[in-house]
């Protein structure tokens, strides 16, 4: 019995001294803002958790590129700033990084998943974070811990005003909280956006040859034939892009160039946004006989890309247009001029009307003007456009002096698709 008495004597203390000799670590543990860091350490925990953000969250259609959500900037020169003692959108009572209080950052709940957030764990649509990677995000949000009173929640800024990018200055915000327009192209014609620097824009469009009234047989042309574009354009820097495509229309290869001239409201307070696009297109479909290089498989479009953004959800786009060789069942040279006009009306978040018209003004022309209205979805670093035209051209020199359908009310469907890599 006195032994029996002895063990559980022994036990209880041997329980409080863990106890107790554990508190002091476990409470350690829980704040992290007693570490003592040195410059090394902070330099190391900087460095990693820019590479975390730089793969999972500062990627376009998120917190990255010019137009970053909730204009929070993830990207390895902005988000030290972005971050430290900056209000949170969502909840405007937490700061994202809380230099006082680091355990109390809004951005360590979100990559969490903590109770109390408002929307999404992050990364969105994206797996968690490892436990590795939200532990260098905390030490990180510890390291730089100050001793200053956080920073005031900002005065919300008047509907339809310019605010400043989290993480940098007014004069390098854009003039809208959203893009001038989504999308590479609106349906046909160019618009001024492009593929940042280092960004690689994969391109998928179609359109469906037979008409909508071609007859059930068909299901409003679905079923027949289909002519397809698959491109890629890479950003050289935030100006200049390349690219690369190739249409089964005609079998032609094409090699395309954008250069951003103008931006609105910045560059010598420009009205409107402006961008250059050309290309040089090679018809290797071709009569027995006739060289692959020979002249008339040649083409050269050039488009100045005019485009005004009234609001956040009203933008319009004007593009005068000259293409080469447009003429394909006669030789030799046979110019087209037109002037292509069309607009994007944002209905909800993410979710627009589009439209565009592209009259010829002069030279080779087909009888109708190309036209086309749809719809376009945005949703991360995707644009998607699905619409109605009259024509099936996919290169500038097949679009630009018009479509083959006629007057009749004959439609065709056809969609576009892009996605940022």
């Amino acid at each position: 019995m006195i032994v029996k008495s002895l063990k559980i004597v022994l036990l209880a203390s041997l329980t409080l001294v863990c106890f107790i000799a554990a508190g002091p670590l476990a409470d350690q543990a829980r704040t992290p803002e007693r570490i003592t860091f040195t410059d090394s350490i902070r330099t190391e925990l900087h460095a990693k958790t820019a590479a975390i953000f730089a793969k999972s969250c500062a990627t376009a259609g998120c917190h990255g590129g010019t137009y970053p959500k909730a204009k929070l900037s993830l990207e390895p020169a902005l988000f030290d700033g972005a971050l430290k003692n900056t209000p949170s959108r969502e909840i405007d009572s937490l700061m994202l990084v809380n230099t006082q209080r680091p355990e109390e950052s809004y951005l360590v709940m979100k990559v969490r998943g903590a109770p109390g957030i408002k929307g999404e764990r992050m990364p969105i649509d994206a797996p968690m974070l490892s436990v590795e990677q939200i532990r260098t995000i905390e030490l990180w949000a510890a390291s730089i811990a100050v001793l200053e009173k956080p920073a005031a929640a900002p005065a919300p800024a008047e509907p339809g005003k310019k605010k400043a990018l989290t993480g940098s200055s007014e004069a390098d915000a854009p003039a809208f909280d959203t893009p001038v327009f989504s999308g590479n192209t609106l349906i046909n014609l160019p618009t001024t956006e492009a593929p940042g620097k280092g960004e690689i824009l994969f391109r998928i469009s179609h359109r469906f040859v037979y008409p909508t009234n071609a007859g059930h047989e068909y299901f409003l042309g679905l079923d027949g034939p289909a002519y397809i574009l698959i491109g890629l354009a890479y950003g050289i820097n935030d100006r200049v892009s390349v690219g690369l495509g190739r249409t089964n229309q005609l079998d032609e290869i094409e090699l395309s160039a954008k250069v951003g001239l103008l931006r609105q409201g910045k560059d010598l307070s420009a009205p409107f946004s402006a961008s250059l696009a050309a290309s040089l297109t090679l018809t290797t479909e071709r009569p027995s006989g006739v060289d692959l290089f020979d002249a008339d498989n040649v083409h050269f479009s050039a488009q100045l890309a005019l485009a005004r953004q009234i609001t956040n959800r009203l933008s319009f786009l004007c593009v005068p247009s000259f293409s080469s060789n447009t003429n394909y069942a006669l030789p030799g040279e046979d110019n087209t001029t037109s002037l292509g006009l069309g607009s994007r009306l944002m209905l909800i978040e993410n979710i627009s009307l589009i439209g565009e018209w592209t009259p010829v003004l002069a030279g080779s022309e087909t009888g109708t003007d190309t036209w086309g209205i749809g719809f376009e979805a945005k949703k991360g670093g995707h644009v998607f456009h699905v619409f109605v035209t009259d024509a099936y051209g996919l290169t500038p020199n097949q679009y630009i002096p018009g479509g083959d359908l006629d007057e009749s009310g004959d439609i065709r469907l056809g969609f576009n698709l892009y996605r940022t890599l």
